[in-house]
């Protein structure tokens, strides 16, 4: 079997049927990865992502590994290798998790659809939830010591890439991500809110 192509530092690209295979059983077997997977795949007759798959390895950096499966015998040997209802093609991602528990709560390793371009990157602010959802259900965020809590508040200055972006009262700068707004108390997102 060759090598998967590497599209970046940072993206494998799988450009052949034992590839795939090989990709599905990585995933399937215990203690054969130590982050989690994102595998993003081509829609049918073109040969590009519709999601930016180089975008997501920038965002997520080491925390998640991202795999560009092609529309073609790749999809489908990585399809067959999957267990039903696990699978992902067409132009859509989904992030596998470390743990196994994905396999019976796919709400877990959901799958996130792009039917035409994502030049917005909604799709791919989902995509980069899950994957770090999944980080820290692998202890990759947050394992370190204790980080004490700190009450600030702040005006919105704009968003960037799903991210609120902040300027605190005392002069600081902070961005909010999607996973941390649905998080926040009435009294912490209602401070977070302003113009600018």
């Amino acid at each position: 079997m060759s090598a998967a192509t590497a599209l970046t530092s940072e993206v494998t690209r799988i450009t052949t049927p034992a590839q795939a295979t090989a990709l599905a059983h990585r995933i399937l077997l215990p203690d054969r990865r130590e982050r989690p997977t994102v595998v993003v795949t081509t829609p049918s007759g073109h040969d590009e992502p519709f999601i930016d798959a180089t975008g997501l390895a920038r965002e997520l950096g080491d925390l998640a590994e991202v795999v560009v499966v092609p529309s073609s015998e790749a999809s489908w040997a990585f399809s067959a290798a999957m267990p039903d209802a696990t699978q992902v093609y067409g132009g859509a991602a989904r992030v596998y998790p470390l743990d196994h528990a994905w396999l019976h709560d796919l709400d877990r390793c959901r799958v996130r659809l792009a039917y035409r371009p994502d030049t917005d990157g909604k799709v791919a602010a989902l995509v980069v939830q899950d994957a770090l959802a999944a980080a820290v259900d692998a202890g990759l965020i947050g394992s370190g010591p204790a980080v004490e809590s700190l009450r600030t508040s702040g005006t919105v200055r704009g968003v960037v890439a799903s991210r609120a972006i902040v300027r605190l009262d005392d002069g600081g700068v902070a961005s909010i991500s999607p996973s941390s707004r649905s998080r926040a108390s009435p009294s912490t997102a209602s401070s977070a809110r302003g113009s600018g």
